[in-house]
């Protein structure tokens, strides 16, 4: 059950515990079914025959945007393990305030790519003296 304000979601294996539940909370609050869950706090919901897929696709887009690089080619890896970033190894970043906010809607882009964590990581670490490296 993840319960968000006056939202509710409940998923479960057993149709039958979860009518349960809502039969339950219908005793006290006023219950309304919205179907199939698709979206939620951002978050794009695929259902699959066997599994359920989170995307953030559009949060996603809308920050390559932001960032003027929705036109970049894709790579199998946003860096390399390796990379050895430092504070003042290249020329200092012009626009802070873009970066900061780009940067700082990243951790979000995680919770459905957790693929890029490192990454994010290691930019927020140059949030408050970011270089042309970062």
């Amino acid at each position: 059950m993840l319960v968000y304000v006056d939202d509710i979601v409940l998923i479960g294996n057993i149709s039958q515990a979860i009518n349960q539940v809502v039969h339950n909370l219908s005793k006290s609050f006023a219950v309304q079914y919205l179907g199939a869950l698709s979206y939620f706090l951002g978050i794009e919901i695929h259902h699959r025959p066997d599994s359920i897929i989170l995307s953030k696709r559009k949060y996603i887009l809308e920050l390559l945007q932001c960032a003027i690089l929705s036109e970049s080619k894709l790579v199998p890896s946003p860096m390399k393990t390796k990379d050895n970033l430092a504070i003042g190894d290249n020329k200092a970043f012009e626009k802070l305030v873009q970066y900061r906010q780009i940067v700082g809607a990243l951790p979000y882009v995680t919770l459905s790519r957790p693929n890029i964590t490192f990454a994010v990581n290691k930019v927020c670490q140059f949030l408050h003296s970011p270089t042309k490296n970062q």
